[in-house]
């Protein structure tokens, strides 16, 4: 049994069974919530990041057919 936490919040502690069934869902929604905006996230600035590079590379090709 973990006893890191306060009395009777231990896992398997007789206060455990229903604050578990109750808290580590929530837990694991915020968890999986907080993750799935991080990756949206990462894919937003990855979009932005591909389309300024092809900018990028569509002005040098312009610059290359000026020359």
């Amino acid at each position: 049994m973990w006893s890191g936490g306060p009395p009777g919040l231990a896992v398997g502690g007789p206060a455990s069974s229903g604050l578990c069934e109750v808290l580590i869902p929530r837990l694991l929604s915020c968890a999986s919530d907080s993750s799935y905006n991080y990756i949206r996230q990462l894919e937003t600035k990855v979009r932005i990041l591909e389309d300024d590079n092809n900018k990028l590379l569509s002005q040098e090709r312009v610059e290359e057919v000026k020359v």
